[in-house]
């Protein structure tokens, strides 16, 4: 597979504000030179989308839950859906990740080839931490994952590349089930924390990519994927094309910091 035939596939769901920020992303990746083929997962409210990608349709699904949670759960059954007729490698995306570096990018997509489902850690997440959240947690789920360590890491689901094969499709047809039958029990529950259960219950570990796959801080460290809303309107992420404008200003906030906290002054 060339570099620019890995598919991307997008999601868009609930609140319009993620319609304009995956037609953003496609639009920037587009203005970068990416040529991959890109699948754009809409909901039907939105209406016609007219964009440089397939759009496809998600199904109609009512539960008692929070938009976002319905949200998560659309990503467990776009991944599934996605591996269950893909015979190629593709790579899911948030729709507010940034590729800086296209050839990094698809040599993850051929490790997939091999391991099936590669991703990276969320190094601001780890088990215990998201459990005492008021956020997706329920009775169920702690109980799920009550014998695995508090300490152990979260995998981030916002950059995940896919291959195909019976360890893939077992490991995220199981990943939305369990998701689906939390949504309808109307219980919350957590994307990272499922993937979690349904690794535990099948036994299938992804491969875990560098944490250049899912950088939080352009430029401060090597990036594969951008993958934050921190920065630009509708997170365009104007300091990917100014770096030396954002490094500048990251050198000043951090010596405001260092004299606030320290009195230093020439540190950086």
């Amino acid at each position: 597979m060339m570099a620019d035939e890995l598919p991307i596939v997008l999601l868009a769901y609930g609140n319009r504000k993620y319609l304009d920020e995956a037609i953003e992303s496609i639009e920037w990746h587009r203005a970068k030179g990416l040529r991959n083929p890109i699948e754009l997962w809409a909901d039907p409210a939105f209406g016609s989308v007219k964009v440089d990608a397939e759009i496809r349709e998600l199904p109609s699904q009512k539960a008692n839950v929070p938009p976002y949670v319905l949200a998560w759960y659309f990503k467990t059954w776009v991944l599934r859906h996605e591996v269950e007729s893909k015979s190629v490698p593709f790579a899911f995306l948030d729709t507010y990740a940034r590729i800086l570096d296209p050839v990094a990018f698809h040599q993850a997509g051929e490790l997939s080839r091999t391991f099936q489902v590669c991703l990276s850690l969320d190094p601001r997440r780890i088990l215990g931490r998201d459990l005492g959240s008021a956020l997706g947690t329920n009775a169920d789920l702690l109980k799920a994952v009550a014998d695995i360590p508090k300490s152990f890491p979260l995998w981030n689901t916002g950059v995940i590349f896919v291959g195909p094969g019976e360890r893939s499709r077992a490991l995220l047809s199981r990943l939305e089930e369990i998701s689906r039958g939390y949504l309808e029990r109307g219980t919350p529950f957590r994307e990272q924390i499922t993937l979690v259960q349904a690794v535990v219950e099948t036994g299938i570990a992804p491969l875990t990519l560098p944490e250049s796959y899912n950088v939080r801080r352009p430029f401060i460290e090597p990036a594969v994927v951008l993958h934050t809303r921190r920065y630009g309107h509708f997170y365009s992420v104007p300091e990917v094309d100014r770096p030396a404008q954002f490094l500048e200003r990251q050198r000043h906030q951090l010596k405001a910091f260092l004299f606030r906290t320290f009195g230093l002054q020439s540190l950086v």
